[in-house]
């Protein structure tokens, strides 16, 4: 009988280790959450989404146009050396329907520093990135 009861000790005593961590280790509700935190509405007028514009439309005329020189200008440095070292870059073809896509582009998402639109070839969704550097210019990541 007495070996019967050590196992069943210890199988209380797991449980009652696992209460007291889970208990120790709760997350606050959301009602605690800090009072002073950022109003997304303030938020929003911040973001310069006139300039963000622009340079989709800055990229959307180079590529319908398939004018790699103004798309380069429009490309963030790091994110160019990427493009020019692809084994098969664009054909003015393919730029020709990124510009074209780009068109009916949607912004899926804009903060201060970065933006996303999303565009649609031949039913598959592309994202258009873009960031702002430190002179303030809004500069194409990912296209």
């Amino acid at each position: 009988m007495k070996t019967l009861l050590k196992p069943f000790f210890f199988f209380l005593l797991g449980f009652a280790i696992t209460g007291v961590v889970l208990t120790l280790s709760k997350c606050s509700k959301d009602d605690d959450l800090d009072p002073y935190a950022i109003n997304p509405d303030e938020l929003k007028q911040n973001i310069d989404l006139e300039s963000i514009n622009n340079t989709a439309n800055e990229i959307e005329d180079a590529c319908s146009a398939s004018d790699q020189t103004a798309i380069d200008n429009l490309v963030l440095q790091e994110s160019l050396d990427e493009y020019r070292d692809k084994e098969e870059p664009y054909t003015a073809e393919e730029l020709a329907a990124i510009g074209n896509a780009l068109k009916d582009r949607e912004l899926t998402m804009a903060t201060i520093n970065f933006a996303e639109y999303a565009y649609t070839i031949d039913g598959k969704i592309y994202t258009l990135w873009m960031a702002c550097d430190e002179e303030g210019v809004w500069k194409i990541i990912r296209y």
